[in-house]
């Protein structure tokens, strides 16, 4: 149950650790640009709002360019360079700290790189395939990872099939 799960987040130290009064509660993205923005604009929402727990750190790790294949590679640069020595430390995070993602992940230009003939529900298939690689990666790098809560890719306004990501394969892929 997702409510029980959340019940047991508590801020933890730098090594992982329960600590009450001087650990934090990492709540990280993840996924290409439009996950970018809208985490940003998330961020941009709660800063400073005296409801959120003051323990919990927000860190954008969602990446321009950064198509779920890239996720998927777990000796991609995202997360070896981007994420852990990059965007954690300029957040006040370590890894072992993270316990929430939030995820929206598409394919990049689905139309050319999808399974023969771009049939639904082949590439939607693809894709769920791949969220699930980059969630077991989630749990690697963050090993003390409790939820992640998953967003489909909203509407990009583009039907050219060699577009980067084209609305219909959203629509279709929206599982």
């Amino acid at each position: 149950d997702g409510i029980a799960i959340a019940n047991t987040i508590q801020p933890l130290n730098s090594i992982g650790g329960v600590d009450i009064v001087n650990g934090e509660i990492g709540v990280v993205s993840s996924g290409f640009s439009n996950a970018n923005h809208a985490f940003g604009r998330f961020q941009n929402i709660v800063a400073g709002d005296s409801s959120i727990n003051s323990k919990v750190v927000f860190a954008d790790a969602a990446r321009n360019g950064s198509s779920v294949d890239v996720w998927t590679n777990l000796n991609s640069l995202e997360w070896t360079a981007y994420i852990n020595n990059s965007i954690l430390p300029s957040a006040g995070l370590t890894d072992k700290q993270v316990q929430v993602v939030w995820f929206q992940h598409s394919h990049f230009q689905p139309g050319i790189f999808s399974p023969p003939n771009n049939q639904f529900p082949g590439h939607a298939q693809l894709l769920e395939g791949k969220l699930e690689q980059v969630a077991r990666n989630l749990k690697i790098f963050y090993p003390n990872l409790k939820l992640i809560y998953v967003s489909s890719r909203e509407r990009a306004y583009h039907s050219n099939p060699g577009a980067p990501s084209p609305s219909f394969y959203e629509y279709e892929e929206g599982f």
